[in-house]
């Protein structure tokens, strides 16, 4: 595994081949239902750091550095016209009776897990999306949809330099935001956590 450290394509196909694995697993393990997945690596260097985000489903990771909001990951979504084809091509179908779904039931287009929509795992999608960065000083917001349902990346990454600002801890600072898309009317999962770089 050491080896495909590398080169950047070996970052990839490492990543890749991680969360086939974990998927593997969850199978072996009769886990039922599934989860979109996010992931981070951090490198730090000299004069900033290297981010290496990978996600399937719609579990963002938005990037504040150098004054710029950057969204790193993917979301997945049965609607995304390369993801649509994608499924079609691969034997599934998407309805819409106001939010598309993958095969009738998932809002998501890839994830870990959810054997009983896909169990050879060729429609719903287990490959991750993968982004390799370099940051300078600044923070990630890693969170699920329910934040991003809500909240945008710029109101994201505006309130927590907001609360930076007034010197907030960033775990208080991912519970405010979270109280916030409560709020705001979020009726899903939320989960968020803040990385200062």
């Amino acid at each position: 595994m050491e080896r495909c450290f590398n080169t950047e394509s070996g970052i990839h196909e490492a990543i890749k081949i991680a969360y086939k694995i974990l998927d593997k697993q969850l199978m072996a393990d009769m886990i039922q239902g599934g989860s979109t997945a996010l992931s981070c690596i951090l490198i730090p260097l000299e004069k900033g750091t290297i981010v290496i985000t990978s996600n399937v489903g719609d579990s963002r990771a938005v990037l504040y550095t150098n004054g710029i909001t950057t969204r790193l990951s993917f979301d997945h979504k049965p609607s995304v016209d390369s993801e649509w084809r994608r499924i079609l091509d691969a034997g599934g179908f998407v309805t819409d009776y106001g939010i598309p779904r993958l095969n009738g039931c998932l809002s998501v287009s890839r994830a870990l897990g959810d054997f009983d929509v896909d169990a050879k795992k060729q429609i719903l999608s287990s490959e991750p999306h993968i982004n390799i960065s370099i940051a300078g000083k600044g923070f990630l917001i890693m969170a699920c949809d329910g934040l991003w349902d809500v909240i945008s990346d710029l109101d994201a990454t505006a309130f927590v330099r907001s609360e930076l600002e007034k010197g907030k801890e960033v775990e208080d600072i991912a519970k405010h935001i979270t109280d916030r898309a409560i709020k705001l009317g979020s009726g899903d999962n939320i989960s968020v956590i803040i990385v200062l770089l």
